[in-house]
């Protein structure tokens, strides 16, 4: 429901010294548009890309390119699922955020924001591949509950942490 997974991006005051280390780690850079109003870099380490994002932000988002992002509001609207932003006209970079009940941001976006990279030859980053996003919850029911109603299915669960 949520389209596919573009990047995540994360805010950063420094983008040419969280370029470097990314790249020291074996990401790639990959060009991207000019579609955003800020300072932007997207690394990629194959199977996942770290959007680089000069804004005032506090949080890292997760983001996905979803095609008729309007029509797609109002069935997210339907799933009692209130907008932090949205940006959705013909004569803008159509947009929209909101967050999961424990305040994990996410934005959809109509279009990718960057060139895909050439796929990756000879393994992973240094750091390894990516498995996951993990975060905490207070209510771990309310979280699956949302997630779900978004199309994510539970994998794994457990009483002890990994």
């Amino acid at each position: 429901m949520l389209g596919r997974f573009l990047e995540l991006g994360v805010t950063t005051d420094e983008i040419g010294e969280s370029y470097e280390f990314l790249q020291t780690i074996g990401f790639r850079n990959v060009a991207t548009g000019d579609i955003r109003p800020h300072a932007y870099a997207v690394l990629d380490a194959g199977d996942f890309c770290i959007g680089l994002h000069a804004i005032d932000s506090a949080e890292a988002k997760l983001i996905f390119v979803r095609s008729d992002l309007e029509s797609h509001s109002r069935a997210l609207r339907r799933q009692k699922i209130r907008f932090e932003y949205s940006r959705l006209t013909s004569d803008e970079f159509n947009e929209l955020g909101f967050c999961d009940p424990e305040g994990i941001q996410l934005e959809l976006v109509e279009a990718q924001t960057f060139s895909p990279g050439e796929r990756r030859e000879g393994g992973s980053p240094i750091c390894g591949e990516f498995l996951e996003y993990s975060t905490t919850t207070q209510a771990l029911d309310k979280s699956v509950a949302f997630w779900a109603g978004l199309g994510f299915e539970s994998i794994a669960s457990g009483d002890e942490p990994h």
